[in-house]
């Protein structure tokens, strides 16, 4: 298999393994056909043998997938992340659904938590790789072409970003901070929706105050006055236990990953301060 050194991937043209045809690089030829499976969260009940049996028989496959999919040189790697639907799904689920280290009802422990960790460690590598332009002199993207696969692909976005903060920010907060910091200035439409996105961040928090008997009215910037002889917690008072305890959680991991995101990415902040972030959510202080 030949290729030219110092010829970013993009324009980068690869013999076939027959010397037949000469193929782009970057093409679907090159993507392997294989299905990842999609990351599920771990069982309520830990103590269920047969549940936690097919949840950790997931996970080893996912580990196993990730490995090849690390090891894969540099087109390979691009292509099956680019073409690769069932990757992106499996990418995406274990995002959504994985434990988060604040999580009250994180029970693994031993061989559970060993597996469940590499696969984590392996999917934060995943993400790492596809937010890298530049691997060695011989194997990079053209800045631009990078920035323009990573958007269109949908290999990032907002909330992605802001999970990865939730993920890993405690952990890996240097590295993360390069690798999402190298997102936004490769593809800068990415700061445009982080503008469009704060205002349904904002809104997340208004819709658990409103659930908890605290609203803003007019611009959201002051409280509500209230009626006379209202309770501002009545709501919550009259909640049922299980119902409050979801609330909480809800709003904890909300603030959790937001102060993670800004953390990691601190230019974020200007953008939630000139949208009157701050203000809007003072209810909550």
């Amino acid at each position: 298999m030949a290729s030219v050194c110092g010829v970013p991937l993009d324009k980068k043209e690869i013999v076939e393994g027959s010397g037949s045809r000469t193929i782009p690089a970057l093409h679907p030829d090159w993507c392997i056909k294989s299905r990842f499976v999609s990351y599920v969260a771990p069982p309520l009940d830990s103590s269920d043998q047969g549940l936690m049996g097919e949840w950790l028989e997931r996970l080893q496959y996912i580990c196993a997938d990730l490995h090849w999919l690390l090891q894969l040189p540099h087109h390979k790697f691009w292509c099956q992340v680019i073409f690769d639907e069932s990757l992106h799904q499996m990418l995406d689920s274990f995002l959504r659904y994985s434990p988060r280290p604040y999580d009250v009802d994180n029970e693994l422990t031993g061989d559970n938590r060993r597996l469940h960790d590499e696969v984590t460690r392996l999917a934060f590598f995943t993400y790492l790789r596809m937010a890298t332009y530049k691997e060695s002199k011989e194997n990079w993207l053209t800045p631009e072409v990078f920035g323009e696969i990573i958007y269109e692909n949908f290999l990032f976005d907002i909330p992605k970003l802001l999970d990865l903060c939730a993920l890993y920010g405690h952990s890996n907060t240097a590295l993360l901070s390069k690798m999402v910091s190298n997102v936004f200035t490769q593809q800068p439409q990415y700061l445009d929706d982080l503008h469009a996105a704060v205002p349904t961040i904002l809104q997340v928090f208004v819709n658990i105050a409103i659930k908890c008997g605290v609203e803003t009215e007019g611009s959201g910037l002051a409280p509500q006055k209230l009626a006379v002889g209202q309770q501002v917690w009545g709501d919550v008072a009259s909640m049922e236990s299980a119902e409050l305890q979801d609330l909480v959680l809800y709003l904890a991991d909300s603030a959790i990953t937001l102060t993670s995101f800004l953390t990691v990415f601190p230019p974020a902040s200007p953008v939630l301060h000139q949208l009157h972030f701050g203000p809007r959510s003072v209810h909550f202080h």
